[in-house]
């Protein structure tokens, strides 16, 4: 998902406060809005046309809206909650329900309370959203109960908000499950950086103000232009948050060739085996300084390998065996490699190619103390200067169906900075196999629909396949896109298998795949006691 702004707006329609509003409607037109009615304190005692009217508006222009309710750490009656969220459901047009004041601990007891109100929400309408808020960092089983779609796992003074680190299992979720909120900050500069910052956590939404206690939600930020032209631009891509919360790649390449095409042992600077390879798009050369800059890369299989081709800006000081980095992520799990202190990386490195060595990375669940251990030594062209050319056994990684790559180069000295190839809140995926089975829905060509092929999926949601996708990924329902056909066809075969030769198909009742659901929904949906 993009990264939004979810706003308590916890104020009155009318007046300056309508200036608010009709401030979200025009925030809505580039960056997704979430926005928290609070009536007062809840609903209020009835329908107020002012908050229709507002609802209705910013609905119109793009934005979502959900209702305020309290539930007081469980002190709260569930039949007081079941009251707030009927009126909204009878009031006004909302997306969803906010409930405020969630424990935060184990307790088998607070548990289950919270599975009543998800419960009853979801009865109303299962595409409602429900936010739940403890304002503070919380234990994992509110996530996986479920007992809410998002969790607000941070809220607090602006002054605490660049030492917060986030709980482990944050990691594990998708970034529109995670919400931060932060109050007490007038620095417009903190507040950039904390918006990058909260992308770097693994936060979908997000919300800072220098709206100040004793209610923080009274009116909008002064720097809220600035806020929502930040989100935008993180979302645009041209920012560098030193994280990401894409679900997939900037492109994906797919480029088989014949066994002994590319043969990077034989004469030096030959490159007549990559005729027929699509290269990713290339970076314009000319960063500032550098040791080496980034420009080309195109990425090539055989059975056994694959091959990379990087190319350099001429006027870059190094030839590319020096300080040349290729990131990969083997595995597409952000969780299981190295992101870097404070997640600046948007993949999780399993690999380091550097040189003509590849190292594997070492003490993964501790980014603050990591290593690398060597692999092998790979093959590579013996007189690199602006074209290197390297080949590396599959197998050493794993013999992956795809893999995530960004470059880096480690430029030094003084006015030189790193190079990123893509910008680092971005990356580049190639894939190993396409479907030639002629088993629907199976999408990484081994004979079954299974876990694989709904990974592959979910990792390309939203491509075009006739673009950045290879050919035959889009052939269960083509229209050129990959998205919920796709996914349903999984689900619709999910367990099914294709016989030697890939001729029958054996298809079982998809009943396991359907309690994936939960966990694969894709819409975009998007301490707060005070009243508006």
């Amino acid at each position: 998902m993009s990264l939004g702004l979810i706003v308590p707006a916890y104020f009155y329609p009318g007046g300056v406060g309508l200036g608010y509003w009709n401030d979200l409607n025009a925030a809505a037109a580039d960056v997704p809005i979430l926005a928290i009615m609070n009536p007062g304190s809840g609903p209020g005692n009835s329908v107020d046309p002012n908050y229709t009217a507002v609802v209705d508006n910013l609905r119109a222009a793009g934005g979502t809206v959900i209702g305020y309710v309290s539930t007081s750490y469980t002190n709260r009656s569930l039949s007081a909650i079941q009251s707030d969220i009927d009126d909204y459901a009878n009031w006004y047009n909302v997306d969803g329900i906010f409930l405020d004041e969630f424990t935060n601990t184990n307790n088998a007891g607070d548990l289950a309370f919270y599975e009543s109100p998800y419960g009853y929400i979801k009865n109303i309408d299962p595409g409602w959203t429900v936010i739940g808020n403890p304002g503070t960092s919380t234990v994992e089983a509110y996530a996986s109960r479920p007992t809410a779609d998002v969790l607000v796992v941070h809220e607090s003074f602006g002054s605490n908000y660049a030492t917060y680190t986030p709980s482990a299992w944050n990691a594990n979720y998708p970034a529109d499950r995670l919400a931060h909120l932060v109050h007490t900050e007038p620095n417009a500069t903190n507040m950039l950086a904390g918006l990058d910052q909260g992308v770097a956590q693994n936060a979908g939404w997000h919300y800072i103000t220098d709206d100040v206690l004793g209610n923080p939600w009274d009116r909008l930020p002064t720097y809220w232009d600035q806020q929502v032209a930040r989100v935008a631009e993180i979302n645009d891509g041209n920012g560098n948050p030193g994280g990401t919360i894409k679900p997939g790649g900037l492109e994906l390449r797919y480029n088989p060739v014949a066994n002994g095409t590319i043969d990077v042992a034989d004469t030096p600077g030959d490159r007549a085996g990559w005729a027929d390879a699509d290269p990713f798009s290339n970076d314009p050369a000319g960063d500032a300084n550098p040791q080496v800059d980034y420009t080309a890369l195109t990425v090539a299989h055989d059975d056994n390998n694959v091959f990379f081709r990087v190319g350099r800006d001429p006027g870059a000081a190094n030839p590319l065996d020096f300080n040349q980095n290729i990131f990969i992520d083997a595995d597409q799990d952000r969780g299981t490699g190295f992101i870097g202190g404070g997640g600046f990386l948007p993949i999780g490195v399993d690999y380091l190619l550097q040189g003509g060595t590849l190292y594997a990375f070492a003490n993964g669940a501790n980014q603050q103390a990591w290593g690398w251990n060597s692999v092998s030594s790979v093959s590579f062209d013996g007189q690199p200067t602006i074209d290197l050319e390297l080949a590396l056994p599959r197998n050493l990684l794993g013999d992956p169906v795809a893999i995530d790559l960004v470059l880096n180069a480690a430029n030094t000295g003084v006015g030189s900075a790193e190079d990123y190839y893509p910008e680092l809140n971005d990356y580049f995926t190639y894939a190993f196999i396409a479907p030639t089975t002629g088993l629907l829905g199976d999408f990484n060509n081994n004979g079954q629909v299974e876990q694989g092929d709904l990974d592959l999926v979910l990792q390309n949601w939203g491509r075009d396949a006739t673009g950045d996708v290879p050919a035959g990924w889009d052939n269960d329902l083509p229209d050129g896109v990959i998205d919920q056909a796709e996914l349903d066809r999984v689900l619709q075969n999910w367990g099914g298998t294709a016989a030697p030769g890939f001729g029958a198909v054996s298809v079982p009742e998809p009943a396991v795949a359907f309690a994936l659901l939960p966990l694969v929904a894709l819409r975009r949906r998007g301490q707060c006691r005070t009243a508006g």
